[in-house]
This record gives structure tokens, sequence and C-alpha cells, in this order.
């Protein structure tokens, strides 16, 4: 078998054959680190950006959502910081869960912050050298002071952003470079005319790195050192918009409701460009067979950027500009439909629905004392949702996933609450109401450790009573009970059905503890040794929950007003 001969590609790699040449593995080195630069400051931005995309921030952008044009610049001014239609994603979603702007709103700042996306693309087309390194080193400077400082997320921003310039100035300087190999020239000429190609290539890269503009201005760059062609580049950058659509798709894939109708509309956003602007190029190419040397008869995209004399690198960050700009124009008249078709074709289900705020907004905090009565009207409708632990479906697989939609719920909708509890910790609160804080984060704390262990241990004791065991069946019966009697005593703050609650729970314990007995002394009639440990796990269980709904109605009657009871 003959093999190929490496020769010439390891002589390059050692060195290029030239005085003052630089090796093939030095020049990917500083690719390598210019490219590692770039992603890191992305990911920094990303980060830092959620850190300041909190309620407050929310509220500041539900200000302008019923004014399209100012909702517009806001999702332009998000894409160019941010980078990352996921990030505005995020802003969006949290907006629109929290019912602060409509579907229609927040599909505006999504499509304007696609175009937003290009402002870091134009900017990478002009020599920033020096302030790049005045930004890195002011940014890094004040990233590196360590505590909770407030403006810490904002200097993390802009040194990710720093990063990102630096990175690129590597990569620039270097990739130049490698022309001086034989074998990457060779490789260059062979890639000519393969557009299709490039397009797949494109989508293929952003569906690794998550980011389209990262790939775009990378192969900007690379155009701007003849490495590529302007042909080839313009089906790149095509092909990253499209791949960003895919992407979306993919990790939206099992959403439902809010995130499936927003990420499905920048699917449609980035789909509807390509279908637009890749015939168009083809129709170009055909009918200008020069257009690879730069000769048009019928200048349309890339024709008319030439003959307007743009840089060479600020006609391709025109183009990305161009795929975005033509999706928003396209996709906003038709804003109306799509809202319809999206409702529709993806609407809200119940689980959904029940893990968001029905009465907390992010405006609540302003007025503290309305926002603790709030925040016991979202708990109660936790403590309601425990008795949907005992549902009764025939079919084990469908009785498991409705047991998961409920814990699921639960524990969203306890994680939308923490934050005004964390809110109004931090907030002056009127004499008397302090102590309420106290007991409602306790009574938050228990009613999360109640829906963690009602998924644990009820679902456990239901499969044994559907399996036919009668003592199965008896724990079964007598904890539904008991927790119906308990959650509506604390949902309804009457000191005598509190006081009955606790009687209830005080004497529960005890009891569980008989049945234990009484099953040990029972199970020499038969049964096995597995199911003495299934019914004593079940037992131990429930008598913890038992446990912690005797706490609850404690905390239910200091929050009435009376002493703790024992």
């Amino acid at each position: 078998m003959d093999f190929p001969d490496f020769t010439p590609l390891l002589a390059d790699a050692s060195s290029a054959g030239g005085a003052g040449d630089v090796s093939m593995i030095a020049i990917l080195g500083f690719m390598l680190a210019g490219l590692g630069l770039f992603f890191t400051g992305l990911n920094l931005i990303s980060v830092h950006l959620k850190q300041m995309t909190g309620r407050r921030l929310q509220e500041v952008f539900s200000k302008f959502a019923g004014r399209p044009i100012l909702t517009g610049w806001c999702g332009f001014l998000l894409g160019g910081v941010t980078q990352s239609d996921a990030a505005v994603a995020f802003l969006s979603m949290n907006l629109l869960r929290n019912r602060l702007v409509n579907l229609r709103q927040a599909m505006i700042l999504m499509a304007w912050s696609s175009v937003g996306t290009s402002l870091l693309v134009f900017f990478t087309t002009f020599s920033l050298d020096t302030i790049v390194c005045y930004l890195l080193g002011v940014a890094g400077i004040m990233y590196a002071i360590e505590g909770n400082w407030r403006l810490r997320p904002l200097a993390g921003l802009t040194f990710g952003l720093g990063l990102i310039f630096f990175g690129l100035i590597l990569i620039e300087d270097h990739a130049g470079q490698m022309q001086q190999f034989t074998w990457f020239t060779n490789l260059l000429t062979d890639a000519e005319g393969h557009y299709f190609a490039g397009f797949c290539v494109g989508a293929f890269l952003t569906l690794l790195t998550q980011s389209s503009s990262a790939v775009s201005v990378v192969a900007i760059v690379l155009v701007g050192k003849n490495i590529l062609q302007p042909a080839e580049t313009l089906m790149i950058i095509y092909g990253t918009n499209f791949g960003s659509a895919i992407g979306l798709w993919l990790l939206a894939f099992k959403e439902r409701g809010v995130a499936k109708r927003l990420a499905m509309f920048e699917v449609v956003f980035n789909i509807v460009a390509s279908a637009v602007l890749v015939p168009l190029f083809y129709i170009e190419l055909w009918l200008n067979p020069g257009m690879g040397s730069g000769t048009f008869q019928v200048p349309m995209v890339l024709g008319l950027m030439v003959k307007f004399g743009i840089p060479l690198k600020q006609q391709m960050a025109v183009a990305y500009l161009l795929f975005n700009l033509v999706a928003a124009l396209i996709v906003i008249p038709l804003f109306g439909l799509l809202t319809k078709w999206l409702e529709k074709r993806y609407p809200e289900d119940a689980a959904e629905a029940a893990g968001r705020t029905q009465f907390l907004h992010p405006r609540a905090t302003r007025d503290p004392v309305s926002c603790l009565g709030l925040i016991v009207d979202e708990q109660d409708r936790l403590l309601q949702r425990l008795g949907e632990y005992f549902c009764d479906l025939p079919e084990p697989s469908k009785r498991t996933a409705a047991v998961a939609k409920v814990y699921e719920s639960g524990e969203a909708l306890a994680k939308e609450i923490d934050p005004y509890l964390h809110d109004l910790i931090e907030t002056p609160l009127p004499r008397g109401e302090s102590s309420r804080l106290a007991r409602l984060v306790e009574r938050q704390r228990l009613i999360e450790s109640l829906n963690r262990e009602y998924f644990r241990v009820v679902p456990f004791v239901i499969e044994s009573a559907a399996g036919g065991d009668e003592f199965a069946g008896r724990l079964r019966e007598g904890f539904e009970a008991t927790t119906l009697l308990v959650t509506e005593a604390l949902c309804g703050r009457q000191s005598g059905e509190i006081e009955m609650a606790a009687l209830v729970t005080k004497d529960g314990g005890d009891a569980i503890r008989r049945l234990q007995q009484a099953f040990t002394e029972a199970a020499e009639q038969g049964r096995s040794a597995a199911e003495q440990a299934r019914m004593l796990q079940a037992t131990t269980g429930l008598e913890r929950l038992v446990w912690l709904l005797h706490a609850a109605t404690r905390n239910a009657h200091a929050l009435a007003g009376g002493k703790e009871a024992n």
C-alpha cells in the first residue's frame, strides 16, 4: 500500500523556509489563542448580562413595551451588547412569563436584537487596536476587584467585549501568514466555487458555537486577509444564520408554551431570510458568470456593494446586516398572523401556567405590605397543589408523568417567589411587618420541603396501593384525607381550623408509629422481607411528612397572631 507523502507539509510546519518566516505551529497557536479569547469574551457577556437582567431591568424594558419603535431600539441595543439570540430570548421569556409584555412585543424585541448583532460585525472591520487595549485594561482591573459591588457585572460585560476584540486582533494579525504555505494556498484554490459547501460550513460552525455573529466575524477577518473569497464568505454568513435557526429548533424541541413560541419565531425569522437571499445569490451567480473574479453585468447583492466601492470587509458586514434586516422587514408586517399561529400551534399547558406567578409582578415590591399579601396568595397556590399528588390514573406511566408535572411546576413557582422574599428582606418595612416577613420566609421553606417530600414518598405509597396492598391502601386514604384537611386550614387561615389541623398532625405521627408496629406484627403472616422493607420505608416517609405539616400549622398559627402551638 502506498502512503501519501507528507514531507512538504512537515517541512512547512517546522519552518516556512525563509528568513523571518514563522512556523505553522506558532501561527496556529496564536490563532487558537485568539479564538479562545473570543469565545471566552462571548461567555462573559452572556453570564454577566443574565446577572443584570433582574426584575428591575425587566421592569425598565416593560415601560417601552407599548411603544414598538422604542421596543425595537431596546432589542437592537441588547443584540449589539450580547451578540447572542439566546441571551435576548432569555430576557424576552422572563418578560413574557411575568406578563410585562405580550407575545407580539416580545417578538419585536427579538427581531431587532438580531439586527443589533451586526454592530460587533461592523466594529471588527475597523482598526481599533489602541482603543481595545485601553478597554481591556481598564475593564480587567475593575473586574478583578473582589466584592459584590453593583457595577461588577457591567465591568465583566465590558471585559468580555474587550476579550472578543483582542482575540480577533490575534487572529487577524496571524491569519495572513498562513498563505506562505504551499499546501494551504492549494487548499484555498480547490475550495473556490464551492458556495453551498461554505453555506453548510457556516451552519455547522454556528451549531457548535451557538453564535452566528461569532462565526461571521471570523469569516470576515479571513476574507480581509484574502484567505476566503467574497462569494464564499457571503454564503458562509448566510449559513451561519440558517445554522442559528437549526440550533434554536433543536434546543426548543422539548420546550412548550412561551419558550417554544419565541424559539420558533426566531427559527421562522432566520429561515425567511435564507429563503430570500440564498436563491438571490444563485440568481446573481447565474446572471454574472464572472462574479468569482469580481465582474458583474447585472449587480444584485454582492455586485451592488462592489459597485458602490465599499471596502471588502465592510461589504461582508453589510451582507450580515442585510440578512437580518431583510428578515425583520418581511416578518414585522406579519406579526399579527405569526402571533395567532404560534399561540394556536404551541398552546400553554396547565403545568407551565401553574409554575408562573399569578399575583406577584415586578412592580409589587414598590408596596411592601401589599407584596407580603401577594406572596401569601402564591404560597397558597403551592399548598393547594399538594392534593394533586394523589391523582387517580389507571396507567402507571401517565400517573408518573402527571406527578412529575406537579413537582416541576411547584419547584418553578417556588423559584419565582424567592426573589420577592429576598428583595423584601433588604427593604425597610413598616413596624410589625418584619416578623410577618420572617414567618413567610419560614413558610416558604416548609412548603418547598413538603413539595419535595410529597414527590418522593406519595407516588411510592400510591404504587403499592394500586398493586392491591391493603396496608398501603389504608395509608394512602388516611394521608390523603390529612393532606386535604391541613391544606384547607392553612389556606383558609381560620384559627379553629388551624388548631384542628395542628391536633390531627400532632397525633398523626403517633398513629403512623402504631401502624408501623401493627404492620411489623402482621409481617409474620406471610409477607416477604422485600414487602416489609417497602412498607416500613413508606411509613417512615409519611412520618416525616406529618411532621412537616405540623410545623406548617404552627407557622400558620403564628402568622394569624397567636403563639406557636406545641
